[in-house]
């Protein structure tokens, strides 16, 4: 079961985004838009099938490791570990010189999958923030500030400790939240 760890971050590795739009628009993913190779810049350059392409394939990744342990029978920290290598592959890919995406997507069902209650209560807020400012950029950035918050007030311990170190990988991500802020108000003008 250990071998569940690398295997889950080389399929979060996989750069499905970067090798659909460039086999179908000629693009590379990781040289336009943002320059980031997540399901963003694949819906900004890549159009609506590619992101919602990318979006399932986010979600594959994430459901193997969990299909995979509660098929064949494994711990939750097997569980947890693999999921945090798959996230780990989906933002640091060696596939891409370790420059992936922002782990949103993945994050989100990860969230939801160890504890359903305070990411549902994320993504109420997401919803509010885009809804009443339609800024994309700040609706992804300020939920991120109440995951420790929310898994500390609806979940159990070890959800707690696990949504710190999703907080910390999504900080880890802020640079690439920068640059797409900054390419954002560069395109709009």
């Amino acid at each position: 079961m250990f071998l569940l760890i690398p295997i889950s971050y080389l399929i979060g590795s996989f750069p499905f985004a970067e090798i659909y739009v460039y086999m179908t628009k000629g693009i590379k993913l990781s040289k336009t838009g943002t320059k980031n190779i997540g399901v963003a810049n694949a819906f900004q350059t890549g159009g609506v099938k590619a992101g919602l392409l990318t979006v399932i394939v986010e979600v594959m990744k994430v459901l193997f490791p969990y299909y995979f342990v509660y098929t064949y029978g494994s711990s939750e920290l097997i569980l947890y570990t693999s999921f945090i290598a798959v996230l780990l592959g989906i933002m640091f890919p060696f596939t891409a010189k370790f420059k992936g995406g922002k782990g949103r997507t993945a994050g989100g069902l990860i969230m939801y999958l160890i504890a359903p209650i305070p990411t549902l209560i994320l993504l109420v807020s997401w919803t509010i923030i885009i809804l009443t400012t339609k800024k994309a950029m700040l609706s992804s950035v300020l939920p991120t500030f109440f995951i420790p918050i929310l898994f500390f007030i609806f979940s159990d311990r070890i959800s707690f400790y696990f949504s710190l170190i999703i907080f910390a990988l999504y900080l880890l991500s802020a640079k690439k939240e920068r640059n797409d802020f900054l390419h954002y108000e560069i395109t709009k003008e």
